[in-house]
């Protein structure tokens, strides 16, 4: 973590970005950024506000994680806010992201929990990134780090359209919540569809009515020896 920390504060002097000097003097001296220790010290809460949907953050995962679980620390999409800061109260669910390309299955697709992000959250990183939405996890908020900037700590948010396809991709790595959804939205469409057909048929009988009335009218004008 360290090595790679001092890495994206070369890269800010590389790319002449502002206060890159000042950046990469912060990434030395701070011995005690999360994830640049052997272990997270869990209770040890160094955000500032309660994490949002959309939001992306540093996340340790469990130090007893075996893969196919996601292992060490990975940035991470909130998808399921808090609504204070009380460490000891709060969670938020997430969905991890990786710069590793999933693979892609017999089809030349990627599964359908898989999700490619339009954009990289991190200013500072532009390769492609992807959220595996399969893998939703609860953590408490000292799990949690923001990004480190050329002018500080931040937290990045990814767009809506991004979050909406995460939202889609969680549900197609759940079986049973894709059908639940699949069955709700049928049984919406046919309630839509009786409606609309009844309605089409009440216009159609009051048209035809309307039509009869004026025919009726119209024969008894051409038929009236007074007229």
């Amino acid at each position: 973590m360290a090595e790679k920390l001092l890495d994206f504060g070369r890269s800010l002097v590389t790319a002449q970005l502002p206060h890159a000097n000042a950046a990469l003097r912060y990434l030395r001296g701070r011995s005690d950024l999360r994830g640049a220790q052997p272990n997270w010290d869990l209770n040890k809460l160094t955000i500032k506000t309660a994490p949002s949907p959309r939001e992306v953050f540093w996340i340790g995962t469990f130090v007893d994680s075996l893969e196919p679980e996601f292992t060490g620390y990975h940035p991470g999409v909130i998808v399921s806010g808090a609504k204070t800061v009380r460490e000891n109260v709060e969670t938020v669910k997430f969905v991890p992201l990786t710069s590793e390309e999933p693979q892609k299955g017999a089809t030349g697709k990627y599964p359908p929990y898989v999700y490619e992000l339009s954009d990289n959250p991190s200013p500072s990183d532009r390769r492609k990134v992807w959220a595996i939405c399969d893998h939703v996890m609860t953590v408490r908020l000292t799990r949690l780090e923001r990004y480190l900037g050329p002018t500080g700590l931040f937290v990045p948010k990814i767009s809506k359209d991004d979050f909406d396809g995460i939202l889609d991709a969680i549900a197609n790595g759940m079986t049973a919540l894709r059908s639940r959804f699949d069955h709700k939205t049928k049984i919406a469409l046919d309630a839509l569809k009786i409606e609309h057909d009844a309605l089409m048929s009440a216009l159609k009988a009051q048209h035809e009515s309307e039509f009869d009335a004026k025919a009726l009218a119209y024969l008894e004008c051409l038929t009236d020896p007074n007229a």
